[in-house]
């Protein structure tokens, strides 16, 4: 089928489920707007990395995505703590927000307010043996403020530096913090 007959007819259906009461409607439209906008109109995934501010985020991106060239030093003017849009050698254009800033955390919350989040990352360090608090209030917080009221983005956990054998246990570790 056409894309562009497809986008028409799942505009059609936004128009019909625009009839629907109010509790009915914004579970649907929550589900079918961001399906609409990445394989209709194919707009790039929406990455937010947060827990530690140690390794600059140039080096995880290219530990994560083979064929991530980070920007040249002083092009990108603005704020780290907005929506910035990367290519990827044959793999196509991903955006990412670096929310790990505590103390940009109202900016951070105004991004994501805008532009939710489709994907979070939180990457912890190895070197680390305790997590810090801040960096899980960090975690929380993001999660919050990412589509409020609709439908959550997956969380991902991240352990930079670490071999594979503990890499499982570390993580299901720390992740077992997160949800008490």
């Amino acid at each position: 089928m056409n894309r562009s007959l497809l986008l028409h007819v799942v505009e059609r259906l936004e128009g019909l489920v625009g009839r629907l009461p109010s509790t009915i409607q914004k579970p649907i439209l929550s589900e079918l707007t961001p399906l609409k906008e990445l394989f209709l109109k194919q707009r790039p995934p929406r990455f937010a990395f947060t827990g530690s501010f140690d390794t600059p985020l140039p080096q995880i991106m290219a530990a994560m995505f083979p064929g991530f060239v980070p920007a040249a030093p002083g092009g990108n003017t603005r704020r780290k703590e907005q929506w910035r849009e990367y290519h990827l050698e044959d793999r196509g254009t991903i955006s990412i927000l670096d929310a790990r800033d505590p103390e940009a955390a109202e900016r951070i919350g105004e991004e994501l307010g805008s532009v939710p989040a489709d994907v979070i990352f939180f990457v912890e360090d190895d070197d680390r043996k305790k997590m810090r608090k801040q960096s899980m209030e960090n975690l929380t917080g993001v999660i919050d403020q990412n589509r409020p009221g609709g439908p959550n983005a997956g969380v991902i956990g991240v352990i930079y530096g670490v071999s594979e054998e503990t890499a499982s246990k570390t993580l299901a570790e720390r992740g077992s913090r997160l949800e008490t």
